[in-house]
């Protein structure tokens, strides 16, 4: 009978020091914050300047990266013939990201055969772009067609601004890749109301 009193005036004891402890660290937290917020008053229009200057270069950097798909996006084919093979694939980003399509722009170096990944209704599809000048051969198709397992896609897409070879054309249909050429790329551009200047081009 005096063991069990003695254990619970024990555990009174501790509680009761573990709620003096909270109520103390409480107050002191309480203190500590109330300093740190008088010690910073003199520095929040400062503080405040440079948050509204941060907010105001997103929102411009978003702004100009808007205007830039735009800009591509109305490019004609011949402009495009002009583009570096990174603004290429910028430009098929602006073009399916219009489509609806999450995308994601994929390293420009070590991309393992994929220039985008593009996503809509759980589909994953890897997209090789080919800005050429001549006549696109076999090592395209095979090359996005390796990516597909690195990005898990289901499917594979190659799109460029000129025509693929025989050979090539046999190697993507072997191989279920789906191919724009250069016709089918125009289409596309025009499907969104943007005027190729230089007519359509009858070229495959």
């Amino acid at each position: 009978m005096i063991w069990y009193g003695w254990r619970r005036f024990c555990d009174l004891s501790v509680t009761i020091t573990a709620v003096d402890t909270l109520m103390m660290l409480s107050l002191l937290g309480g203190r500590l914050i109330d300093g740190f917020w008088k010690g910073m008053t003199p520095f929040l229009p400062y503080l405040t300047c440079i948050v509204l200057l941060r907010l105001l270069y997103l929102v411009g950097l978003l702004a100009l990266r808007k205007w830039q798909r735009m800009k591509l996006l109305a490019l004609g084919i011949s402009d495009i013939d002009q583009l570096s093979g990174r603004d290429f694939e910028r430009l098929l980003q602006a073009l399916f990201e219009r489509k609806g399509f999450a995308v994601e722009l994929t390293p420009y170096c070590k991309d393992w055969g994929a220039d985008l990944v593009i996503s809509r209704g759980g589909v994953r599809t890897v997209v090789q772009a080919k800005r050429t000048t001549k006549r696109l051969g076999v090592k395209g198709v095979q090359e996005v067609v390796a990516s597909k397992a690195e990005y898990g896609a289901a499917e594979a897409l190659l799109v460029t601004n000129n025509t693929l070879t025989e050979a090539a054309l046999k190697l993507a249909r072997a191989n279920r890749v789906h191919v724009w050429e250069r016709k089918r790329l125009i289409n596309e551009l025009l499907k969104l109301n943007m005027p190729d200047r230089t007519g359509m081009d009858q070229k495959r």
